[in-house]
């Protein structure tokens, strides 16, 4: 008897048809805290540079309110940190989508595989219900 050669359907063979667009949302949705968590880590790095900061502070009296010469300065630079920030973390996003994932996520999927054979194979949930039971 020949066996029938199984072809890809589904998700596997037509990745982009409308009625997959819950696994891409769940995908790119799942990303969000990451990237705003990286905004503000980025925020934060320009923000504890030296140079700008000094720059900043000396525009910036204690106990006193801004020149109204370098209010718009003393804004664009601390926007600009916040800004800069988010660019980085695009920046960032941008190289790990496109050299990171093509490098890293083969040999991570041959790892996660290679774990899930062994958890197979040792029945954690038989051996975790004989533990419970006191290996009646």
């Amino acid at each position: 008897m020949e066996k029938a050669i199984r072809r890809p359907s589904g998700l596997q063979s037509t990745p982009g048809d409308y009625q997959y667009w819950w696994v891409w949302l769940l995908l790119f949705s799942s990303m969000i805290p990451s990237i705003l968590n990286l905004s503000i880590a980025g925020a934060a790095f320009l923000r504890g540079l030296p140079g700008p900061n000094r720059w900043i502070l000396a525009r910036m009296p204690s106990g006193k309110a801004v020149r109204e010469r370098d209010r718009l300065t003393v804004a664009a630079a601390l926007t600009g940190q916040l800004v800069g920030g988010m660019a980085l973390t695009g920046i960032a996003t941008y190289l790990v989508a496109i050299y990171l994932i093509p490098l890293g996520l083969p040999a991570f999927g041959a790892v996660v595989r290679d774990f899930a054979a062994d958890l197979a194979t040792y029945n954690a949930p038989a051996r975790m219900m004989i533990w419970l039971t006191g290996g009646v």
